[in-house]
């Protein structure tokens, strides 16, 4: 377009209008333009916040997994601590059982050497008695 020269005054309120007009356009251009590029930062924005969240998710989800390893752990040592537990009473309970046979053997045979030591005294004064009879006749 050249240059155009306003010749009178309805000119020059054309030449404003058409300068408005064109100003409109381009505010209206810019507005849309702007729009759109806010939209597009705003979908940037929600796709981040959505990632972010995916990733907290996925955090709260392994610590989660962690966690439940760590209880099964400790379930795990737990469980075998007790069978170890369970396994030294056992033994205990059989040494207990052992102790008591060999502690009634033990008295048995001190029942019997003292009855055979009280036998073998009475048979002693018995002759003692016997010899001293036997020797006052």
């Amino acid at each position: 377009m050249g240059h155009f020269r306003e010749k009178n005054f309805s000119d020059r309120l054309d030449t404003g209008a058409k300068a408005l007009v064109a100003q409109r356009e381009k505010v209206r251009a810019l507005s849309v333009q702007a729009k759109e590029t806010l939209a597009d930062r705003l979908k940037a924005r929600a796709a981040i916040a959505d990632t972010r969240e995916a990733r907290r998710a996925e955090a709260r989800r392994l610590a989660a997994l962690a966690a439940l390893a760590a209880e099964q752990e400790r379930l795990s040592l737990e469980a075998e601590r007790f069978l170890r537990e369970a396994a030294e009473l056992a033994e205990q309970t059989r040494l207990t059982a052992e102790e008591k046979l060999r502690l009634n053997r033990e008295l048995d045979e001190k029942i019997a050497r003292e009855a055979a030591l009280e036998v073998t005294q009475q048979a002693a004064r018995d002759a003692r008695y016997a010899a001293r009879k036997a020797r006052r006749r």
